[in-house]
């Protein structure tokens, strides 16, 4: 990574948004859900503070060979 995003990152992760009790949270993954499979799209939903990002996934997904629509990925990114 570069100096300048290791900058805005560590300028990121100072923010106090980005942490959300687990209900807020909750309702936040279920909107991308929905979206999703609403505009049969691939949604990923971020949280740069707690490095977690959620990817849903709608029909799209079956054309381009992904995962199945409806079903989604936790990834958690670790930082230096």
């Amino acid at each position: 990574m570069s100096e300048i995003d290791d900058k805005l990152n560590e300028k990121l992760r100072q923010q106090m948004d980005g942490l959300f009790d687990e209900d807020e949270e909750q309702r936040f993954r279920l909107i991308a859900k929905s979206y999703a499979m609403c505009e049969n799209s691939i949604a990923v939903l971020s949280n740069l503070r707690t490095d977690k990002s959620y990817i849903y996934y709608g029909r799209t997904s079956n054309v381009l060979g992904f995962e199945p629509a409806g079903s989604y990925e936790k990834m958690t990114w670790f930082s230096k």
